[in-house]
């Protein structure tokens, strides 16, 4: 079975198949994953602990207006990233400033995820991403590949994003 290297060509084949094999130890791979994005989101104040309800929980930390940021990734719609001027506008909000260095942690949480998942699983996770958002693109914006060419660590949003919107509080 051939996985698909993600770097230097995201999708030099686009053919992703994945066996058993993979699958089984997917599982696991994406349970540790999870956790570390969680662990990262409630240390970073993405997430917080909501106790006004019956049990504690976990919510996206968007209340005041200074949370910009959690709130722009979890409302960020990823298939119209591929847009160069949305792209952009998101890009800028995650930028580094005098206070806070949002571009430093996520790209050094990357790293950490880079050096401590197996580097197949991470291929695999990131190839079905960018394949599966460049399967809704607009004529006439960037392919994923191009995208994560320049922004080699914009798939970890995505998941940071997926674990903000698990933690959202569901209406009754």
């Amino acid at each position: 079975m051939k996985t698909v290297n993600l770097l230097p060509s995201t999708f030099a084949n686009k053919n992703i198949r994945i066996s058993s094999e993979y699958q089984n130890q997917d599982v696991q791979y994406l349970d540790d994953f999870r956790v570390i994005i969680r662990e990262w989101c409630v240390q970073n104040d993405f997430l917080i602990v909501d106790k006004t309800g019956d049990e504690a929980r976990l919510v996206p930390n968007v209340g005041p207006e200074d949370k910009l940021l959690v709130r722009s990734i979890l409302e960020i719609n990823f298939r119209v990233l591929t847009d160069t001027e949305i792209l952009n506008n998101f890009i800028d909000v995650l930028k580094d400033t005098e206070h806070d260095y949002t571009s430093t942690r996520i790209i050094d949480l990357t790293i950490y995820i880079m050096t401590y998942l197996d580097a197949a699983f991470i291929n695999r996770y990131v190839n079905k991403l960018y394949h599966s958002l460049d399967m809704f693109r607009r004529d006439n914006t960037e392919s994923w590949e191009t995208i994560h060419q320049d922004y080699p660590w914009l798939w970890i949003i995505y998941a940071i994003q997926q674990e903000l919107k698990l933690c959202v509080p569901k209406m009754r």
